[in-house]
């Protein structure tokens, strides 16, 4: 009996156990309330545009995020470069490490990436873009240079209007040209008579002259 007694005792204290901590359905508050915190996300910056879109004398053009024009050369092709050594220091490819981000204007989907000597050059619709080296933002000096290098419109086709044609063509203010000049005046015609000319002179005819007068017979009578 007495051993049933403390086997008994002891399933108490370990219902007793239990039940502070939260067991059988029971809990037991220490009076504590803890705080919940809720910690928020850090928040991802948006990343940098590799390329965005950008207003030139060419109308609407693809650069790069530093706003220089870039250009595709027609002998490269979507698998390799025909730029290289020299003319890559000309002409360097616009590299990228990682994924190129699209800006406003550009379609994501047209983005790629090529290895070139210097690294992962990025691409827009299959033509590896470049940069003309030591040229400011804005720039569209490398338009058509060779016949070979052309900016890129969003669409991703090449603009092939030459620069020479858009200087002719942007529209300059009034005071810019030479003012216009009247047209000459023309003379008149030498055929025209003079307004003080003289009337012309009539034919005239010579005096009529009266036939000379007859004289009498002389030293004859007259017969009875």
């Amino acid at each position: 009996m007495k051993r049933v007694a403390g086997l008994g005792a002891v399933l108490s204290v370990i219902v007793l156990g239990v039940a502070a901590c939260g067991g059988g359905g029971t809990s037991v508050s220490s009076g504590v309330k803890r705080a919940k915190t809720h910690v928020q996300p850090a928040a991802t910056a948006a990343p940098t545009p590799t390329i965005m879109t950008a207003d030139s004398p060419l109308g609407k053009i693809l650069v790069d995020a530093n706003g220089h024009t870039l250009y595709e050369f027609d002998h490269d092709t979507s698998t390799a470069s025909a730029c290289t050594d020299a003319c890559a220091a000309v002409w360097p490819a616009l590299l990228v490490s990682g994924t190129p981000h699209a800006g406003t204007g550009v379609d994501a989907a047209k983005l790629g990436v090529l290895a070139v000597a210097a690294g992962s050059g990025v691409t827009y619709a299959g033509h590896l873009l470049h940069t003309f080296a030591n040229h400011a933002a804005g720039d569209v000096t490398g338009q058509g240079f060779g016949g070979l290098w052309w900016v890129v419109a969003p669409d991703g086709q090449k603009i092939t209007m030459p620069t020479s044609t858009v200087a002719t063509t942007v529209p300059t203010s009034p005071q810019a040209g030479p003012a216009p000049t009247a047209a000459p005046q023309t003379a008149a015609p030498d055929t025209a008579p003079p307004a003080t000319s003289p009337p012309a002179p009539q034919p005239t005819t010579p005096p009529k002259t009266a036939p000379p007068a007859t004289s009498p017979p002389s030293g004859g009578g007259v017969a009875f």
